[in-house]
């Protein structure tokens, strides 16, 4: 069975996020390319662009997600840049580390994501599906 890379549930000041893959790199990649469809980039310059390296760690798969979906969206917000491209060298259940490519934005069009909750999060892996549910605080 095929599954989008992942859906989206709005309500009043929340965004709920179903993400899939069948692996744990394709899940967390799904997983970022919601934070880019719900802020909606404009790009400035898709010739230019930088590499940051990411890397975190956490007790467990589902505080790791958070975590790296929260570093993305800091550096999105520090460097006015969008980071849709990630290479995954290490991804455990309490590690990550990647690459990714940083395009510069003039502005975001879609709605602000002020964080990433733990609230409901979670990250199970079934039937050979990697799920992760998570909230974006809007």
């Amino acid at each position: 069975m095929r599954f989008p890379p992942f859906t989206i549930s709005e309500h009043t000041a929340d965004v709920c996020v179903n993400a899939y893959g069948t692996t744990r790199a394709e899940l967390f990649s799904n997983a970022a390319a919601s934070l880019w469809y719900y802020l909606e980039p404009v790009y400035a310059d898709r010739d230019n662009h930088h590499t940051l390296m990411l890397s975190e760690e956490a007790p467990n798969v589902t505080y790791l997600l958070i975590a790296f979906l929260s570093e993305v969206l800091t550096y999105a917000d520090i460097n006015t840049a969008a980071y849709p491209d990630v290479t995954f060298n290490t991804i455990t259940d309490t590690h990550v580390t990647a690459y990714a490519q940083g395009y510069p934005v003039t502005h975001f069009a879609g709605c602000e994501i002020k964080a990433v909750t733990y609230h409901r999060a979670h990250v199970v892996y079934t039937d050979g599906i990697w799920r992760a549910t998570f909230i974006y605080d809007i």
